[in-house]
């Protein structure tokens, strides 16, 4: 049985990671690459859902700020999605080992994590091609990449909220 403890420890680690790839600014940080592309939000954060969208977000970030991009995505945007991965892994874990629920819901419940991973991880390999690629383009991911980055979100989403709602309905129940 998960212990409330090793929630705790992984919610801890998220934050402290979230704080350390998000807010320090440090080559590789996601506030050192928001200077270095003159503000322009990368794709995983606002979704693009054409190829000529794609590529003019990409012109705009400059060819520092595509440079930058790229160590991004290699560093923190690595780190960071395991990091959420294993907290919502023990979320699941913590709440299916204390609710009762169909195994239809369980397996769903224990999806949600492995979703978010996968969903994020294929957003960062387009992000690479597309930037590994520049200036030549990819219409296919360049025009694609905005459904991964929905659909990640979507996941992460689930993985976030479907837990402590399946709480709150069981207190209420």
């Amino acid at each position: 049985m998960t212990r409330p403890k090793s929630l705790l420890i992984a919610f801890a680690a998220v934050l402290v990671v979230f704080v350390i790839t998000h807010a320090l600014k440090f080559p590789g940080s996601l506030a050192h690459l928001m200077e270095a592309t003159g503000g322009q939000k990368i794709l995983d954060m606002q979704a693009s859902f054409s190829s000529d969208e794609t590529y003019r977000r990409l012109e705009a970030m400059g060819e520092h700020g595509r440079r930058m991009y790229l160590r991004t995505v290699l560093t923190i945007d690595l780190v960071f999605p395991l990091t959420v991965f294993a907290f919502f892994t023990v979320l699941a874990r913590f709440t299916t080992d204390r609710l009762s629920m169909s195994p239809a819901l369980r397996k769903a419940l224990g999806a949600m994590p492995a979703a978010y991973l996968a969903l994020d991880f294929i957003e960062n390999a387009i992000v690479l091609a597309l930037l590994w690629h520049f200036p030549a383009r990819l219409e296919l991911l360049g025009g694609a990449i905005g459904y991964f980055t929905r659909g990640k979100r979507i996941a992460m989403l689930l993985a976030m909220f479907l837990p402590p709602a399946l709480f709150l309905k069981a207190k209420v129940a």
